[in-house]
């Protein structure tokens, strides 16, 4: 069982203040949350039904679950050209727990897990959606037509939303996250200096 929720291990990683990663912008991820659920919950824009949200977030979620895969097997492949690729972070450190001691991650160990999280969620809230849909075509609901039913259903109704957008929202701003990360942090060098002949020949001069 734990092989199959290991991605999930990237909520667990940490900076070196001691905050989890994963929710270090989580103001970020519920701004982004209630600007895409207030649409369906409050103006009743199409989630659940044919050509809603649901059933679009599905083709899209498998596109983003092979980009994901593909950049996961891209940085765990990459050859070492930067020196610093497979050192230890040493500025915005992450740490992870292994047996109860501290690991400090390298910055390819770092991405590959960001990205391996990435996948697993993209694929995990696909296949909910394509359960959702499916079940949700074969089975039609009767809803009796008491005032508190009907409340306790828009209830669970607007629960499942939120939790949905919720869960979208923290995948999208880990994507741009990595994205940065790839794009300017991956093969950051630390400045070094000349060697000593460099440095007395520009002396001399």
């Amino acid at each position: 069982m734990r092989l199959l929720i290991y991605p999930l291990s990237f909520l667990r990683l940490r900076s070196e203040d001691g905050h989890f990663v994963a929710v270090k912008e989580i103001w970020v991820v519920t701004i982004v949350c209630l600007i895409i659920a207030i649409p369906f919950v409050v103006f009743g824009a199409n989630f659940f039904g044919d050509k809603g949200f649901f059933d679009r977030f599905g083709s899209f979620s498998a596109v983003l679950t092979g980009f994901y895969i593909a950049a996961l097997v891209g940085i765990a492949s990459f050859s070492n050209i930067s020196r610093d690729l497979d050192k230890i972070i040493t500025v915005g450190k992450i740490i992870s727990k292994s047996e109860g001691r501290d690991l400090w991650l390298t910055r390819r160990q770092y991405v590959c897990s960001m990205f391996g999280y990435l996948a697993f969620i993209s694929m995990f809230l696909s296949v909910v959606a394509m359960i959702v849909l499916i079940v949700a075509s074969s089975v039609k609901l009767s809803v009796p037509d008491l005032r508190y039913v009907q409340w306790g259903v828009l209830v669970i109704r607007s629960v499942f939303i939120f939790s949905f957008c919720f869960a979208v929202s923290h995948m999208l701003i880990v994507t741009l996250h990595g994205l940065f990360y790839l794009i300017e942090r991956l093969y950051a060098e630390a400045p070094r200096l000349p060697p000593k002949s460099l440095m007395s020949k520009d002396d001399a001069d």
